[in-house]
């Protein structure tokens, strides 16, 4: 759905900021997709909920507390949005800040090429031993 995309599109940026490297917007939708797909139907329920109300453009702005859509807003903008989620008072929005920013973390690490800014060496490799 367009208004899902543009919505990781522009949070992406945003929560990897740390890694400062150019990042296959494909690739990390397809990463996006692959990680949703493990997802249990209750789960993946809650989550078109949360992403429905963050891409609505009735709900949008009571969540933004702006009219703006996600691509026209800024990175230090889209940060203040995070941290007003992370920090609010109401399950809602701590909900959206741990589903998005999660996922989104995950979707992007779990590209081999990306792991390497946690230092984490990669997936176990399974070694056989002839008996």
């Amino acid at each position: 759905i367009e208004a899902d995309v543009k919505l990781f599109s522009a949070i992406l940026p945003v929560i990897i900021y740390q890694a400062k490297v150019e990042t296959d917007l494909d690739r990390y939708l397809h990463s996006f997709d692959e990680l949703l797909a493990q997802g249990s139907p209750q789960f993946l329920n809650g989550f078109h909920m949360i992403v429905d109300l963050l891409t609505g453009s009735m709900t949008r702005p009571f969540m933004t507390r702006s009219l703006k859509d996600w691509p026209d807003f800024s990175n230090e903008e889209i940060d203040k949005i995070l941290v007003s989620w992370r920090e609010s008072s109401f399950e809602v929005p701590r909900l959206a800040y741990k589903l998005t920013t999660g996922l989104t973390a995950m979707s992007w690490y779990m590209e081999p090429d990306h792991q390497s800014f946690t230092g984490y060496p990669g997936s176990p490799q399974k070694v056989l031993e002839d008996i």
